[in-house]
């Protein structure tokens, strides 16, 4: 690239115009001026003898005018786009565009644009509408079907019409529906808990969808400790409506003593408790010895126990007499939806009683309780249960041939997860195997609800 040298700049030639071009650019200019001269000569007179003329001009530019729509403004549409017959939905398709620049002349603040193409008036839908849909969903070929046809993972997808809880959305491979409210199918799991037969029932319900399924619901088991978690949501509840103090003391007498789990047994007859200190002792340690206090302390209440379970609509049948009760997986669902809406309440005494259900002695996956067998001589078992790579909640229960737990688990999107067996502390691998399961497919399907 040369640079400009001033040393050659006299040497550049330069070639001047002749007197003879001069002389005809002068006489161009004179010949249009007379030109133009003769034509608004021309023009004047004409208006002069039709006056009405310039009106039927002035005229006709106005019609001319108002026959062509306004363009008011111009947009840019990045996406295929549909057009239809008014600013609906619902209404009729009237042409499919590519991406291209619009020129609308009426919108209205709902987003809704009226343009002119072919002649024809058609209403666009201009803000662009995109989504992230954070959980795997269903894809539907039609708005309304119950069968979904494929399934999308996360992702932030463009919505063509929005109808309700359905969206018209692009796929990629094309335009497909998906359903906001939309449930994934349950069928899978019968098959894999279908093997255990009527040994283990299952209750699983995520909290944001309200999908729940049972397994087994109904078979009855001996409901060994569960049982204390219930009687501590109906203590719980004295306590809210003024029944009792929750900070009342009480003394540990030779005749509340009883074996199995716990550690006030281990205590001198006339060590006091104040009720809060046994009610965590019940769910923490599911001490035997408190739950029996508790129950002597609340056995002449106005509002008894059995009204308490009339109230939330559990099975009144199941209870034998307070300290031992049969339940299901259908009784448990009821009681720890009730948990959970206590927990969640505006209450004075939830925190503890979530404390205490999230500190259990077993919730470090591995707790060896001790126990006394039937011959006095004591030992370890390991009742490794419920596990999850979240905050739960849980009460479990052990006894022969009882062996269950009931837990909300703190995932992303938080779920109850209920498992009762009639089997031994050997089944515990059944408890890790069933809520790693249901806890992936609460993550795949929910997590982002």
């Amino acid at each position: 690239m040369q640079r400009y040298n001033r040393r050659y700049r006299n040497e550049i030639p330069t070639k001047r115009p002749t007197r003879r071009r001069k002389r005809g650019f002068s006489k161009g200019i004179i010949m249009f001026a007379l030109l133009l001269a003769i034509v608004v000569s021309a023009a004047s007179i004409y208006i002069s003898l039709n006056p009405d003329a310039l009106d039927n001009v002035q005229t006709a530019f106005a019609q001319r005018r108002a026959d062509a729509p306004p363009q008011i403004d111009t947009e840019y549409i990045s996406w295929n786009f549909r057009t239809y017959s008014e600013p609906d939905f619902t209404s009729q398709v009237v042409g499919y565009y590519y991406s291209q620049v619009i020129m609308p002349y009426h919108r209205q603040e709902d987003g809704w644009a009226l343009l002119r193409a072919d002649d024809v008036d058609q209403w666009v839908y201009t803000p662009r509408q995109r989504r992230h849909i954070p959980r795997y969903t269903g894809l539907f070929a039609n708005m309304g079907d119950t069968q979904y046809t494929g399934i999308m993972a996360p992702h932030v997808v463009d919505i063509i019409e929005t109808h309700g809880d359905w969206l018209l959305i692009d796929a990629g491979a094309g335009e497909m529906w998906i359903y906001m409210n939309f449930l994934p199918s349950t069928d899978g799991f019968d098959a894999f808990l279908g093997h255990l037969g009527t040994d283990v029932a299952v209750f699983y319900k995520n909290l944001d969808t309200g999908l729940y399924y049972f397994f087994n619901p109904d078979r009855i088991f001996f409901a060994a400790s569960l049982s204390k978690a219930n009687h501590a949501l109906y203590v719980y509840t004295l306590a809210e409506r003024g029944y009792i103090d929750m900070y009342a003391v009480h003394t540990f007498a030779a005749t509340d003593y009883w074996g199995g789990t716990g550690i006030i047994r281990f205590k001198p007859a006339g060590t006091r408790f104040t009720t809060r200190e046994l009610l965590a002792h019940s769910i923490i340690y599911s001490c035997n010895v408190a739950y029996r206090m508790l129950i002597r302390y609340t056995s002449n209440m106005a509002f008894s126990y059995s009204d308490f379970v009339g109230e939330i609509g559990a099975d009144e049948e199941f209870i034998l007499n307070v300290i031992s009760q049969n339940s299901s997986a259908r009784d448990m669902s009821i009681w720890m939806n009730g948990i959970n809406e206590y927990l969640l309440s505006d209450s004075r005494y939830g925190h503890y009683f979530k404390y205490d259900l999230m500190n259990t002695a077993q919730t470090s996956h591995h707790y060896f309780t001790r126990w006394e067998g039937s011959s006095g001589t004591g030992g370890e078992v390991d009742i490794s249960l419920i596990q999850s790579s979240h905050p739960f909640a849980r009460k479990y229960g052990w006894s022969p041939n009882a062996f269950h737990d009931a837990a909300i688990v703190y995932a992303p999107s938080n779920f109850i997860l209920v498992v009762m067996s009639n089997m031994d502390h050997g089944a515990h691998y059944l408890f890790a195997e069933i809520s790693s399961y249901f806890e992936a497919f609460n993550s795949r399907w929910f997590d982002g609800v």
